[in-house]
């Protein structure tokens, strides 16, 4: 039986975004509940893990791919570790969210979207101006006009 809630995980728990943006709107969204934070401070993931109300702490990637109730992960690291945490997840049947830059490549970043590709999971870019409405009519226009 499906849950009524998608259960949020999140790989860098501990930064600026993460505290600021990502882990407070997740926590606002009625669909969604605060499952579990991966991090290598644990001082501090639990600091964070405390502030939000997340239950589940861990200090391994493997512990959060393995966790049935987690549905989704928002990924907040440095981008040259991207794709050794979004890969992982993707195959363990994760939904991801990737602050961004996706990857420092476009090798890496089509190594990414292959990954994706090769499963229903969705893989999002989190770019703040993605949905915003002079960007969603500057995108109309270029296709209009075949730019």
């Amino acid at each position: 039986m499906p849950r009524e809630k998608v259960g949020v995980g999140f790989v860098g728990t501990c930064g600026f975004m993460a505290q600021t943006t990502h882990i407070p709107v997740f926590q606002a969204l009625s669909e969604c509940e605060l499952i579990a934070g991966v991090g290598n401070r644990p001082s501090l993931l639990n600091a964070v893990a405390d502030r939000f109300n997340i239950p589940k702490r861990y200090s391994q990637l493997d512990e959060l791919c393995a966790d049935d109730e987690v549905d989704a992960v928002v990924v907040m690291v440095q981008p040259h570790w991207n794709p050794g945490i979004v890969i992982p997840l993707i195959e363990a049947g994760k939904h991801v969210l990737c602050e961004k830059p996706i990857a420092l490549s476009v090798q890496w970043a089509q190594r990414l979207a292959d990954v994706a590709s090769s499963t229903d999971r969705i893989v999002m870019v989190a770019y703040m101006k993605r949905y915003d409405p002079g960007v969603e009519r500057a995108l109309e226009l270029v296709k209009r006009w075949n730019v």
